[in-house]
């Protein structure tokens, strides 16, 4: 069974270095920052996604996404006058978003994967903007380069996750 926690101090990790590609995905493409790193979290442990897996990924999502993209817009229009709320409205959020995590890994636990290679990030972004403009590519590269991990390397990075 997936963990909600090993999600969590992976998507802690990751994010911290990999922010900007991160928020470029989801203020230009819409995409749900919580299931991009859930695609490279499980690509990490060599689990590939179906459309069938992703399809019901994004479903479990609906109830919070609904509260968080208003809360998410709300934050960033009180940062610049009422720092104090904006501290609420974060605290607020990242709630939601320890949510939505586990209710993907919820969703997770219901799901057959495949243990095999797989781009589960390309197939989201996809899924999301079948054009593929270039730029999306670029930052899906560049998200994807600055989270892979040689097997050495994971081991001592995430020793405790897998």
């Amino acid at each position: 069974m997936w963990q909600t926690e090993d999600f969590w101090q992976f998507s802690l990790a990751v994010y911290k270095e990999a922010e900007h590609p991160c928020l470029q995905l989801q203020d230009r493409y819409a995409m749900n920052v919580n299931l991009v790193l859930l695609c490279l979290f499980l690509q990490h442990r060599g689990f590939a996604l179906s459309d069938k897996n992703l399809q019901a990924l994004v479903s479990s999502l609906a109830d919070t996404e609904c509260l968080l993209q208003p809360l998410r817009t709300l934050r960033r229009q009180t940062k610049a006058f009422d720092l104090v709320a904006y501290q609420h409205l974060l605290s607020g959020e990242l709630a939601l978003e320890k949510r939505q995590q586990a209710d993907l890994i919820a969703c997770l636990n219901t799901q057959t994967l495949a243990q095999a290679d797989g781009n589960n990030l390309y197939l989201y972004a996809l899924s999301l903007n079948p054009a593929m403009p270039h730029q999306l590519k670029t930052i899906l590269s560049t998200l994807q380069t600055e989270t892979k991990f040689d097997q050495g390397q994971n081991d001592n990075k995430f020793q405790d996750l897998s």
